[in-house]
């Protein structure tokens, strides 16, 4: 199945799973339309794509705090081949229901996973007082 979107007012054709090159160029565009990281965030939740691909892209937008992605990276914590990032990811987001989604799956997180979950956690003095 493939899919198409514009970048570079051009379009290009996006192969299920897409490649990282094509992700890479999305974004290295300052000015990506919200259509087209609506696009890339819907092709993150799924589950078909591998996990490295996803995990570069959840890096990418969470870096640069797209409003609403956090509620992405929240739905994320739970799937075993993104949750890393997707913790991770969240460290730059100040909602108040981070703790609770990062808690609620922290008995199933790898020991490297609860690092990441116990920092993002500490990132912000809110945190502290979840609960």
């Amino acid at each position: 199945m493939q899919g198409s979107v514009v970048l570079f007012r051009r379009p290009v054709m996006i192969p299920s799973p897409s490649p990282a090159s094509t992700l890479s160029e999305l974004f290295d565009v300052p000015t990506s339309s919200e259509k087209q990281i609506a696009a890339v965030r819907e092709w993150i939740g799924q589950a078909a794509v591998s996990g490295d691909e996803r995990n570069r892209a959840i890096g990418r937008l969470a870096g640069r705090k797209r409003a609403g992605f956090d509620d992405d990276l929240r739905a994320l914590v739970g799937d075993a081949l993104v949750c890393g990032a997707a913790i991770c990811g969240l460290a730059n987001y100040g909602s108040g229901k981070t703790p609770a989604a990062i808690l609620d799956v922290y008995g199933k997180l790898t020991s490297e996973e609860k690092t990441d979950a116990v920092q993002t956690l500490a990132s912000r003095a809110s945190y502290a007082t979840h609960g």
